[in-house]
């Protein structure tokens, strides 16, 4: 007998770290200063830095990748950052977005109620706190099975051939 297993054919088995998202609306909608918080176990997030000498100098970033599988084993489903924000409180149970500038960490962080709040949530002052720059949704059978976050690139990027190496290979 053939098995199959539901869901998409990714194994989520390294996605085992709690972290906590930050999505902030400014009062562009009406309601003033709102941060959604949600405290997401089962997520992916590793950082990377990277360093590079060349003849400007050197320089030193950070980046990292974060995975959040989309509603697998209990895990809250996405909605896309203008969908989400349309939802009152209520709605918002269970469900999780992701957008440029908002903030993740690793661990359960605390609520942030006040603009004052958010302002003070910065990485240079947090540890495991970063920002998020791109957010890029990963299809299968045309539904999210998770969402993809990050800041920075993440692949390195390999140095061209020595001039006449094709020529060896």
């Amino acid at each position: 007998m053939l098995w199959v297993k539901a869901g998409p054919p990714v194994d989520y088995g390294l996605c085992d770290q709690v972290v906590t998202l930050y999505h902030a609306g400014f009062g562009t909608d009406g309601r003033g200063f709102d941060c959604a918080r949600v405290v997401f176990a089962g997520a992916f997030f590793e950082w990377r830095e990277n360093q590079a000498v060349d003849r400007g100098g050197s320089w030193e970033a950070k980046s990292f990748l974060l995975v959040l599988p989309n509603g697998w084993d209990g895990r809250p489903r996405w909605a896309p950052p203008e969908e989400f924000d349309a939802l009152d409180e209520a709605g918002r149970a269970g469900r999780f977005t992701l957008a440029p500038g908002d903030k993740v960490l690793l661990g359960e962080g605390p609520q942030v109620d006040t603009r004052e709040a958010w302002a003070a949530l910065l990485p240079a002052r947090k540890q495991d706190l970063a920002t998020v720059r791109e957010v890029e949704p990963k299809y299968w059978r045309g539904d999210v099975c998770h969402v993809e976050g990050g800041a920075g690139k993440w692949h390195r990027r390999t140095s061209a051939p020595a001039r006449g190496a094709e020529n060896h290979l």
